[in-house]
């Protein structure tokens, strides 16, 4: 019990103090400032220069061990596991006239999880201080590879913003991404060996440290209790996706293939997780249903409140 209620108070109580804060921004129209395009704002700063800036205060600096690597395997489970079953979910939402901007949220939402502002210091609690390592190795070979080609494709194919399709419409749209080139150019100094100066490292963590409270301030923004009363069962169908059946997935198949109890505790905790909140940016700027968004983003958080207890029973068991 002190476990949970340490992430309680570390983790949870802070993401749903800052969403708060973004409804409440949202519903007084503080400043005079129009919502939407505070949101827009906000979720490109995010895009442009906190994101990348937060790559570069962590991945140059990050000791990849091969050992982690049936972890982020398992994790690649989970997340095929929530694309599939989203898949089988969209064909039933479409046969009942689901928009292509719909469709796009719940594929993304179901499969991607929150692995870093929320999986380092649940993972750690759960598992150490060493269950970090997990959590980055999953971000570093399957998220993120994941998240800046197949997502922004998905995002582009389903979104409404009429950016061009096709396999290489998506890969301008790939590289033309600042995230994308800060990982690929962190990843370059890890592999070296380049240290960035204690000067150069101090300047990305202060510039990269808003990006988890732009985010949830975006959510809470896109919040409405009328949009959530719209979206409720798609929300809650979706988390109960990322956060009972794919973990359960992961855990049947790291048995079955005998993973070890290290790995197999750290891919069922990621595996657990609620949805990523940077799928928001994706909605945002390539033209899906950011309310829908906001709410399974807040449903899958808020579930996971329910569900946290039983996977520590589970990991301790």
């Amino acid at each position: 019990m002190e476990t949970i209620e340490s992430i309680f108070a570390a983790v949870l109580t802070p993401v749903f103090l800052i969403i708060g804060a973004g409804w409440a921004f949202n519903r007084v129209n503080a400043g005079g400032v129009p919502s939407e395009q505070a949101r827009r704002v906000i979720s490109a700063l995010v895009m442009y220069i906190f994101y990348p800036a937060l790559i570069f205060s962590v991945i140059p600096t990050i000791e990849l061990d091969s050992s982690l690597g049936m972890a982020a395997a398992l994790y690649a489970v989970s997340l095929c596991a929530g694309l599939s079953l989203a898949f089988l979910l969209t064909r039933v939402l479409k046969s009942f006239g689901a928009p292509n901007a719909d469709i796009g949220v719940v594929l993304l939402c179901a499969g991607l999880g929150n692995l870093i502002s929320i999986g380092i210091p649940v993972v750690q609690q759960l598992l150490g201080e060493d269950g970090a390592g997990y959590a980055i190795a999953a971000d570093i070979f399957v998220v993120t590879p994941f998240f800046w080609t197949a997502a922004i494709g998905i995002s582009m194919h389903y979104g409404g913003t009429g950016v061009g399709n096709g396999l290489g419409g998506v890969w301008r749209e790939v590289f033309k991404l600042p995230p994308v080139w800060a990982f690929l150019f962190a990843m370059i100094l890890n592999v070296f060996n380049v240290v960035p100066s204690p000067g150069l490292a101090r300047g990305f963590e202060i510039l990269g440290t808003p990006t988890l409270a732009g985010l949830l301030l975006v959510v809470g923004m896109s919040l409405s209790l009328s949009g959530f009363r719209r979206y409720w069962r798609v929300s809650i169908l979706v988390s109960v996706i990322k956060l009972i059946i794919a973990p359960a997935i992961v855990l049947i198949v790291g048995t079955v293939i005998g993973a070890a109890p290290a790995s197999l505790s750290a891919g069922v905790a990621l595996s657990s997780l609620p949805t990523m909140m940077a799928i928001m940016v994706l909605a945002e700027r390539y033209g899906l249903n950011a309310e829908l968004t906001a709410a399974i983003l807040f449903a899958s958080t808020f579930g996971f409140v329910l569900t946290l207890p039983i996977v520590a029973i589970v990991l301790s068991g």
